[in-house]
């Protein structure tokens, strides 16, 4: 016997209903994958010893803002107003040598960075790399505006290469010569079959 008008509607509005569950349910459960803002975007704080920062991470449907937590140890959470950031300082007392206008200096060949006042990270510039370099303080001649710093350099003299390029890098032969504030600080060798060219890049 033919099936009446309604018994056809019967078979597939189930059909579409079911179809539609799925897809709100898919929608729901692909939605909830996505976690829920922690904080709002630019704060930072000492949580006693570990460091919170509102760091903004892409998800797969909308970026959300989460904390980031660093332990640091005891007393060693410290406040960055101008960049408005919380850090790790190496040692819980500040250092007078870092003073608000020096983000970095030298203590024979070790190269001590600072932040707020504080020491952050020490690397002995002699033994860090396989060649061996300086530790080179900066002078507002290198600096400018920018607060006094230091680097690991392979001369404690600038670098004729490297003052003569109007790029951070330039060429020696075929080795590219890593160049900062107009001093050395690296050589990379080309390679086989590639020439180093302007702006100290590798190319055949």
């Amino acid at each position: 016997m033919p099936a009446s008008k309604f018994e056809r509607t019967m078979t597939w509005m189930p059909a579409l209903t079911v179809r539609a569950a799925v897809m709100a349910m898919l929608a729901s459960l692909l939605g909830g994958c996505e976690p829920d803002n922690q904080c709002v975007g630019g704060q930072y704080r000492c949580d006693g010893d570990v460091a919170m920062n509102c760091t903004n991470l892409a998800g797969r449907h909308k970026d959300y803002d989460v904390w980031y937590a660093t332990e640091c140890g005891a007393g060693k959470c410290k406040l960055d107003t101008t960049t408005n950031a919380a850090f790790c300082a190496r040692d819980a007392a500040p250092e007078p040598r870092c003073d608000e206008q020096r983000r970095g200096f030298c203590d024979g060949t070790t190269l001590t960075s600072c932040r707020e006042g504080y020491v952050v990270a020490t690397k002995d510039c002699a033994t860090t790399d396989p060649d061996p370099k300086v530790c080179v303080p900066l002078g507002s001649a290198d600096v400018g505006p920018h607060p006094l710093d230091a680097l690991c350099a392979s001369a404690t003299e600038p670098s004729s290469l490297c003052r003569a390029s109007s790029t951070s890098d330039t060429c020696d032969g075929d080795e590219v010569v890593v160049c900062q504030h107009g001093y050395e600080i690296a050589r990379v060798p080309c390679g086989a079959g590639l020439t180093c060219r302007n702006f100290g890049v590798c190319s055949t």
